[in-house]
């Protein structure tokens, strides 16, 4: 029971709070006609996506602010309060006035709110999957990182549900997509009744009874774990990229470049986000027995190889293919974002865990993950090339290839049996010269 109620207080909270933060990217297209009446359809959506990259680019931010309060309060604390505060921004951004009603001033309330909802995320996703962990350190670490994953996935997935059933009892035109920014609030409140039942996790109580609390957390991870910093930034990078190639982009790759309409694209979306919730689990538990370091760098070289095809069967226009496409971008998603928090959660020492963690991935989401959509809706547009999105990914997976090579080496070398090639070399080398004498 206890267990239950530690997956239920990390998950549901999860799942509120990235229904919250995802609700916008699925009415992007209306925002942007409401808040960027005056502008080209798509000006209007850049800059609508515009705002919900800014939403990422506060994610250190947030990282910084709930990771010092999960590492010298705890991290029960540092959940409870970013469950409240993102709520309320996503309550006020359905009450909130277009441009035809207050101008100007409507667009940069919506900003602001963003700005919230990215603080509160920043310490989120990081925290959920430290108290999880935390707690149930002795059962499989890549099944929790999965269950966690797809908690994340589920709250997308229940957006784009959302967003569907609204769309087709009150139309497309409708204000009704204030109703899911309406809805995302109340339901915040399921989110702080959860998390308050619970109890502290085992690792920060001995924290405090060893006195080990650090002054500045984050300023400890920089000085002693400078390299892990530098990697984490990588993971984030890679695993948002990957992870919103089908959460966000996909929608909109969809409805704007393949010309499906509106709920079609999000039939499809939820298809998608469908598929994760049920791979990221068992990517999860296959990364237990494969390795979990292992399963994202071979996972970045599969994505490399297929995602250019795969696109192409996305945009094929045959239903079969398109759903096949789907779920094999989704499984090589699920193979990549799993292992996340396994491979993280001891990179870093339990007293500066939440800092180090959680502002380092949060670079790497803000930089990447946050203008993915953005970048790879720009590369179609520019090059008119419909797969162009998957050279952005691609790259990101280089970028990460290379900062695993650069931070660690000798993992990287017997991930891909570098050092089983070299040792094989030297022997055939002594072999050769036995022989010759």
């Amino acid at each position: 029971m206890r267990a239950f109620n530690i997956v239920a207080a990390a998950t549901i909270g999860h799942i509120l709070e990235f229904y919250d933060f995802t609700i916008y990217a699925v009415f992007s297209v209306k925002i942007g006609e409401l808040f960027f009446p005056n502008s080209s359809p798509l000006i209007q959506i850049l800059s609508s996506l515009g705002i919900f990259a800014v939403g990422f680019l506060m994610r250190p931010l947030g990282g910084l602010i709930f990771g010092h309060i999960g590492d010298k309060l705890g991290r029960r604390t540092a959940l409870t309060v970013s469950v409240v505060i993102m709520a309320v921004a996503t309550f006020l951004i359905g009450l909130m006035p277009d441009y035809q009603t207050i101008g100007i001033l409507a667009p940069i309330l919506l900003i602001l709110c963003r700005l919230v909802q990215g603080i509160c995320v920043g310490g989120e996703g990081a925290g959920a999957s430290i108290f999880i962990m935390e707690h149930l350190n002795k059962i499989k670490p890549g099944l929790i990182g999965g269950i966690v994953n797809a908690a994340l996935t589920l709250g997308i997935l229940l957006a784009i549900v959302t967003g569907i059933v609204l769309n087709n009892i009150f139309g497309v035109e409708s204000s009704a997509w204030r109703y899911a920014f309406i809805l995302g609030g109340v339901l915040g409140i399921a989110g702080l009744y959860i998390r308050l039942k619970v109890e502290e996790t085992p690792a920060f109580e001995k924290i405090i009874s060893e006195n080990k609390v650090v002054e500045l957390p984050i300023k400890a991870a920089l000085n002693t774990n400078l390299k892990n910093v530098i990697f984490t930034i990588a993971l984030g990078a890679i695993t948002s990229t990957a992870a919103y190639s089908v959460m966000t982009f996909l929608n909109i790759f969809l409805h704007k470049i393949v010309g499906y309409d509106t709920n079609t694209a999000l039939y499809y979306s939820a298809f998608a986000n469908l598929s994760l919730v049920v791979l990221l689990p068992l990517m999860g538990v296959f990364s237990d027995r494969f390795g979990y370091g292992k399963t994202m760098a071979y996972s970045c070289v599969l994505m490399m190889l297929f995602s250019i095809p795969i696109y192409q069967m996305i945009a094929s226009g045959i239903m079969i293919t398109t759903l096949l496409g789907i779920l094999a971008l989704s499984t090589l998603v699920a193979m990549n974002y799993a292992p996340l928090y396994p491979v993280m959660i001891n990179l870093f020492p339990p007293e500066q865990r939440y800092s180090g963690i959680a502002f380092s991935l949060n670079i790497g989401i803000a930089i990447f993950g946050g203008t993915s959509t953005m970048v790879c809706l720009y590369l179609v547009e520019k090059t008119q090339i419909i797969y162009a999105g998957a050279f952005f990914l691609d790259g990101v997976c280089a970028l990460f290839l290379t900062t695993l090579y650069l931070t660690k080496k000798d993992k990287f070398k017997k991930y891909f049996f570098l050092r089983r090639l070299k040792e094989l070399e030297f022997s055939i080398n002594t072999e050769n010269q036995q022989s010759s004498l």
